[in-house]
Order: C-alpha cells, then structure tokens, then sequence
C-alpha cells in the first residue's frame, strides 16, 4: 500500500484491480490483528525451513543495459550545434513542439525522435551546399523530454528527467535518498508495465554494482514501507488476497484469515515464496488440514513458522512432484498478482497533476 503521506488519494485510486488464479476474486484486504492461535507441538520446534532460489526469468547484465539503443531527442531538450568552419552555425536551442529546431543556412530541420548521431548525419547533408566537408557536432545539453517516476519511501518524490544515462542509484541519489522506513527488500522497478528483477538489498547494502540498471523513459520505481506489512496468501484458499498485518503472524494464521483450504488443496501443495520478487525463494511445506501440522515426521508446525514481510503463501490444486515444477510456472503465476497489487498507470493528465501537486 503506497504511503498517503508521500501520495495523493487520487494516484491511490489508480491502483489496478488486484486478481488471482481461478474463479476465487481477490481482494485487498482491511488491516486485521490476526487470533493469538497456540502452535501444536510434537517436541520443540526449531526454524530450520530449506529454501531454494528461484530463477530469474530475465537476468540483468549490466553490459546489455550500457550497450542499449542511443538516447532518442524529444520535444523540450535542449540541443548544441557546433560547425567547426563556421561559428556562425552554432546554436543552442529547445526542440519546438513541432518537433524542430532552426538553424543558420539550413533553416527548420526535425530533431525529434533522432539521436545525436542521425541530426548530426541530417545536419552535415544539408551543410555540405554551403560549406566544404563540415565537422559537425551534437549534443543534448538539457534534458525535459523523458521522465522517470520515483515514489514511496523516498525523501523528494516525483517525476524527474532523465538525464542522459542515468542509472538506478543517480536516481535515487536525485530523489534524495530513502527515508528509513523504506522496504529495500519490496521495493520495484517496472517498465512498459513490465517488472524488472532487481536486487535492491544487494545493490544498496552490498554495492552489488550489476543491479544497478542504467534506466530508460517512463521506468517506474516504487519503495514501499516496512511500517506497511502484507503477506500474500493466493491460489487454494478459500478467501485469497492481500493481508495487512501488526505484530507477528504465523503460515496457520494466515491461512486461516483467508477461509482455510479448499477442497481442490491437496497434500505437499503449500508453498512458502520469501525475498519478494527481486530475489525469491520457495520452500515446499507438507500441510495436514486436520491437525495443522507439517507432515512426514517434521517437528515444524505451521504455527511455528513466523512470517515475514512481502511473504508469499501459494496453495496449488495439485501435488508438486518437485519444486522446480513449480519453478517452471513462477512467473506466471505470481508476478501479475504482485505487481498488479501495486501498479499505477500514469496518463499524461496525471501526469500533469502529480506535478502540480509535489513541487
């Protein structure tokens, strides 16, 4: 849930409608102070849950990002023109609305959706009428065109330009840093609707440097609260959705507020996804409806497994042979529910809106 004191209700109104696998409609639910539910014990139990690391589905390389596409001009940079024969050539100006920008000698000319080197080629065409083998530079001094949005947990939320290659850390650095109640570990970038996997606990308190993704326009990076704590309890329960918590809640209670198991739950078919999207991780429970239990002779319970923040309880209607087949099917089913729990769209009116309304 986005912090009311960093977003306006309105932007809050944007949330996409949440939705879950199968017939069940999730719905995100109210803050609810879960029973004080006693653990049944078959000795002492101790937290020794295995996990393994889902893989990514799209790995991050740092030398794809830096080797991207060159940045595109857009109405409202500012662009430098320099000929080194002629000085009277030399310009400096704002790309219009029409996407243009005038020029000594040659007049109009589109800038708009080129990059330096394709003006450059334009401009050095045109020139040679006038001049004998012009040396002709270009390059983007301001930058209004592209945005990149950042909010949350952050000190100066907003919409910011971007300027040239700016990378994940610049743009928190411009943003003035995260606010200590910021959750690294929930934190999200997405881009044309899409989640970008990123590391933010490795990229911020381990300085793992491929992390930090060089951005591109309209990237969306959100930093939720920890004060802001959910668990997902999705797939065969009979209430599935988004639980806000306070205090400490267990696998048991989770499960019970969203209705218990349906009938389709089937045994060895409760997964436990820890470490967000960014760096997931699944362990595989056995579960006993009856006694509420972990099976095949475990001292664990499921009320002796605490829950953490971002957590992500997943009840499939069939037996997992493995957990790699569940690996298989990760993506799909869990990171629509997620993000769409957490999306905002930004039209161009809104846009313009959260503007007025942050600076």
């Amino acid at each position: 849930m986005l912090n009311n004191k960093l977003i306006p209700n309105w932007i809050l109104s944007l949330l996409l409608a949440f939705f879950v696998i199968g017939c069940a409609s999730a719905k995100i639910k109210e803050d609810i102070q879960p029973a004080q539910l006693q653990p049944t014990t078959q000795g002492e139990a101790t937290q020794q849950l295995s996990f393994q690391e889902i893989p990514k589905e799209k790995a991050l390389s740092v030398k794809e990002e830096r080797e991207r596409k060159e940045y595109l001009i857009g109405v409202g940079d500012t662009i430098e023109v320099k000929v080194l024969e002629d000085e009277k050539i030399d310009y400096t100006q704002e790309v219009q609305p029409d996407g243009k920008i005038s020029l000594f000698l040659i007049g109009d000319i589109y800038a708009a959706e080129k990059t330096t080197t394709r003006l450059r080629e334009d401009i050095t065409n045109v020139l040679q009428k006038y001049v004998v083998k012009p040396h002709v530079t270009v390059r983007v001094t301001g930058y209004k065109s592209k945005k990149t949005y950042i909010f949350g947990e952050i000190k100066t939320p907003g919409i910011f330009p971007l300027n040239g290659d700016m990378y994940l850390l610049d743009a928190i650095a411009h943003a003035g840093g995260l606010t200590q109640d910021a959750d690294i570990r929930g934190s999200l970038l997405t881009r044309n609707g899409q989640f970008i996997p990123v590391d933010f606990e490795s990229l911020l308190k381990k300085g793992d440097l491929q992390q930090n993704v060089l951005l591109e326009p309209y990237d969306i990076i959100y930093f939720p609260s920890i004060l802001d704590r959910k668990v997902y309890v999705l797939g065969e329960v009979n209430r599935p959705g988004v639980y806000n918590i306070r205090g400490e809640m267990n696998i048991m209670e989770a499960v019970s507020l969203a209705g218990g198991l349906t009938r389709d739950a089937k045994e060895d078919s409760l997964l436990l996804i820890r470490g967000g999207l960014n760096s997931p991780k699944v362990a595989q429970l056995s579960y006993d409806d009856k006694t509420k239990e972990m099976k095949k002779g475990s001292f664990l319970n499921l009320a002796s497994i605490d829950l953490e923040s971002q957590d992500i309880i997943y009840v499939s209607p069939t037996k997992f042979a493995t957990v790699e087949r569940f690996f298989q099917r990760f993506h799909s089913i869990i990171e629509p529910i997620v993000w769409a729990e957490r999306a905002v769209v930004f039209s161009p009116d809104v846009e313009r809106a959260f503007l007025g309304r942050i600076e």
